[in-house]
């Protein structure tokens, strides 16, 4: 009688402990799934600000500023004149 209650014990214990690695592995996987998506981001967001860099290290330099200015926005220098061709 004993030993069947032992038994009983022994398999409710294995299937509670089953059932806690089972959860365990679960969220295991949700974190490596946050993990990835987060490491994904991090990865847009540093091109993005290399991107950013570049273009403050390009527009710093006056003159590719005021090439831009020109292309864009059709500026021009108070001396200068400006012809614009229509195809």
């Amino acid at each position: 009688m004993t030993r069947t209650i032992i038994l009983i014990i022994f398999i409710i214990l294995i299937a509670i402990s089953w059932a806690e690695l089972f959860f365990l592995f679960k969220e295991d996987n949700k974190l490596k799934a946050s993990l990835l998506e987060i490491t994904q981001k991090a990865q847009v967001l540093s091109e993005e600000n290399q991107s950013l860099k570049a273009q403050i290290d390009y527009y710093s330099d006056p003159a590719n500023l005021e090439k831009e200015l020109k292309s864009r926005y059709n500026y021009r220098r108070p001396d200068e004149k400006m012809m614009i061709i229509v195809p």
